[in-house]
């Protein structure tokens, strides 16, 4: 069971990865680009539930963060990455450097 955090941290920034570009992205087609990340062939109902469950978990994960929003095009549910976000990890790496050199 040690290989468990690290997968979940291997989804995570494999969710993180698919929504990189700033392009909405529905749960399904995250869903798929994780499983072929992972060399997975979804082909049962009990995979699908079970990936699904774990990239939901990694989006609400990654929303509680701040990292991504859900947005409703025409009545469907996308993600995309949080650009404020990726501005205040970079801000906050400026400001750490410039700590460091004081």
């Amino acid at each position: 069971m040690k290989y468990l955090p690290r997968f979940l941290a291997t989804i995570l920034e494999q969710v993180r990865a698919e929504l990189a570009d700033g392009t909405p992205r529905s749960l399904a087609d995250i869903l798929a680009a994780v499983a072929s990340a992972q060399g997975a062939t979804i082909s049962t109902l009990a995979q699908h539930v079970l990936y699904q469950t774990t990239v939901q978990s990694a989006l609400s994960t990654l929303y509680t963060r701040g990292e991504v929003h859900p947005l409703f095009q025409n009545n469907i549910l996308l993600w995309s990455r949080d650009e404020g976000y990726e501005r205040a990890q970079e801000q906050k790496s400026v400001t750490s450097r410039e700590r460091e050199s004081l």
